[in-house]
């Protein structure tokens, strides 16, 4: 079987076993023996389900999708989008599980649509693939490690790039050490910076530093992402996301001007812009606040979360109705990457942010 059938053979029986049933979906005595994430996405309606289930059949039986059915996934696609954006209040997840499916199906429906997908293709499918990541979240049981395994699968098929060879020797760049006890006053601090050289305790932490910012320096100096997987490697970064993926990002100067909007863009292209010094003009780009470890997991493998982040503080007095992330380990872990001299004006942020 060629590797793009037995691909799709393998997901479908995934998507099948987790979201689907045989027979009738709308009678009442079977919901009971369905998952919650089918219950949920059957409230998006009986005509959405039935274009799913049409479509995973045809992709069972037949290996491949009509122009129809293609067309139908693609605005069953930008219908499940209208919704997430159009549910004000609450977790739109039903709509968010439509957006998955139908991207990972239509995604397969490429893929098995001729013997080789040219690579055009194949950046089609990840691209799409990484949206139903970045903007739908992939919700659903196994259904994110589905769709990474996918984007994996393409990439090494389809859309090979030569790996990062590891230096034998530390590869981070030396940093100015700072002699002063504390940094000067930033434009927007109306008092100094505590800089710590000896990492406190946890007590310490928890007693005079846990609300109030403060440097320690030099502490991620042993992380991989500082030595053999070196970030300030523009080389090393497209190597560990692969060809392909797909990022959101901001553009403008400051999210407060009538100019400054929000795109997915690739991945390869936003390096590129990072790379460029300031004399090449160009919009501003910036990745804020992005979940962009869980999009590239070997990113995770390169950091090493500092126990502070784990000492559960209390809700400051400032947000009492602070909760943490509702996920196994109340963490939550967000990259920004911006060319040098990239701000963001002033703001207030929910989340509590103890390294940053």
């Amino acid at each position: 079987m060629h590797w793009s059938l037995r691909l799709a053979s393998d997901s479908l029986r995934r998507i099948l076993s987790q979201s689907y049933s045989k027979g009738d979906f709308f009678l009442p005595h079977i919901f009971f023996a369905l998952t919650i994430s089918f219950i949920e996405l059957a409230q998006c309606g009986e005509e959405h389900i039935h274009i799913l289930q049409n479509a995973a059949n045809c992709l069972t039986i037949n290996h491949c999708l009509g122009p129809d059915s293609s067309r139908e996934l693609d605005q069953l696609i930008e219908q499940a989008y209208s919704n997430m954006l159009a549910t004000r209040g609450a977790d739109p997840i039903q709509w968010r599980h439509l957006y998955s499916d139908a991207s990972i199906l239509r995604s397969l429906a490429n893929l098995t649509s001729s013997q080789t997908p040219d690579e055009q293709t194949a950046t089609s499918c990840v691209a799409r693939l990484d949206h139903a990541l970045v903007i739908a979240g992939a919700p659903g049981q196994g259904v994110w490690t589905l769709i990474q395994d996918l984007i994996l699968t393409i990439q090494a098929t389809c859309l090979p790039r030569e790996p990062f060879e590891c230096s034998p020797k530390p590869a981070f760049i030396p940093i100015k050490p700072l002699s002063d006890r504390s940094t000067p006053a930033l434009a927007t601090s109306s008092n100094t910076i505590l800089k710590l050289v000896n990492p406190p305790s946890l007590s310490v932490f928890r007693s005079e530093l846990l609300e109030r910012p403060f440097i320690l320096t030099g502490y991620a100096l042993n992380w991989p992402a500082m030595n053999e997987h070196p970030w300030h490697s523009i080389r090393y970064l497209r190597s560990v996301a692969g060809r392909g993926r797909v990022v959101p990002v901001e553009v403008g100067n400051d999210y407060r001007s009538n100019d400054w909007t929000q795109r997915m863009m690739p991945w390869d292209d936003f390096l590129d812009a990072l790379e460029k010094d300031s004399s090449h003009a160009q919009p501003i780009l910036y990745m804020a606040q992005h979940n962009l470890l869980s999009q590239f997991p070997a990113l995770r493998e390169d950091i090493l979360v500092p126990d502070y982040v784990f000492t559960a503080p209390q809700a400051p007095v400032t947000y009492p109705f602070y909760r943490p992330p509702n996920n196994e380990e109340e963490l939550v872990l967000s990259a920004w990457l911006g060319r040098v001299g990239t701000v963001s004006p002033a703001h207030t942020v929910c989340p509590i942010l103890l390294l940053n």
